[in-house]
């Protein structure tokens, strides 16, 4: 099961400042933006279902329709990004 799934043509864009535990997936066509906190107090935090950043608790964020942007923000990624043939920007 994951954290955010969406399957609409629509672009998604992410706006973190909490914390996403579990895996992201956007099988859609549109883009697909990622952004952070707004500063160092309130940084957003993307990982593992079990809501830690240890090793053993990795996320995944999948979106292999478009290129992935990851754009301003504090942002902690303990995820694995699978972004198919296209960029991570």
């Amino acid at each position: 099961m994951s954290a955010i799934y969406n399957q609409t043509k629509n672009s998604m864009l992410i706006e973190n400042s909490g914390t996403i535990a579990g895996d992201v997936v956007a099988v859609s066509t549109g883009s697909f933006t990622i952004a952070g906190g707004s500063d160092s107090s309130h940084y957003g935090v993307m990982t593992g279902k079990n809501l830690t950043t240890e090793s053993g608790n990795i996320g995944t964020i999948t979106h292999t329709k478009d290129d992935l942007h990851f754009t301003s923000g504090y942002l902690l990624l303990n995820d694995n990004i699978n972004a198919g043939s296209y960029s991570v920007i």
